[in-house]
């Protein structure tokens, strides 16, 4: 996690819905939650459970085995970031 407090997983999160066009209220009406708890996902804050995450993914015609697949690899490119961010440093 970086300082401002954002995930791998929120950054996707919100990528995959601003991509859809969807709107935070429209996505949080599909999934069955409030506006501000997607938010809270979007933010890194917190994380959505299995049902939520199920419930995201068909909002945005996807599967869960493929947001948590685009999950992974955004999570496998932050740590390599951070890996040659500090071999970097003398």
């Amino acid at each position: 996690m970086d300082q401002s407090g954002t995930t791998p997983a929120s950054v996707t999160l919100r990528a995959l819905r601003v991509a859809s066009g969807k709107s935070l209220r429209g996505i949080a009406r599909e999934v069955g939650v409030s506006g501000p708890a997607v938010q809270r996902w979007e933010r890194g804050e917190c994380r959505p459970n299995s049902r939520y995450l199920a419930a995201y993914a068909r909002a945005l015609g996807l599967s869960l085995s493929e947001v948590l697949a685009l999950l992974d690899e955004r999570a496998k490119q932050e740590q390599e970031q951070e890996q040659e961010q500090e071999q970097a440093v003398p």
